[in-house]
């Protein structure tokens, strides 16, 4: 079950990423790298889905797996 709902503080899984970096975007790898300690405020990105934006930044999507709540 999704335990994460618009509003929650998340950091990015940085260690979930690891092993597909050579399947990502140059980009995408910067943005997760800058932000290893950045506390996120989550918002939903589409109705009833895993996938989940920041209202800091919504440029990236990220699956609720490779976020952690705080």
């Amino acid at each position: 079950m999704n335990e994460i709902k618009s509003g929650d503080k998340v950091r990015i899984n940085i260690q979930a990423f690891e092993w597909q970096k050579s399947t990502l975007t140059p980009k995408f790898i910067e943005f997760i790298n800058r932000n290893t300690d950045t506390i996120f405020t989550v918002k939903e990105y589409k109705k009833d889905s895993n996938l989940w934006t920041f209202v800091e930044n919504d440029t990236w999507l990220f699956w609720f797996g490779n976020l952690i709540k705080l």
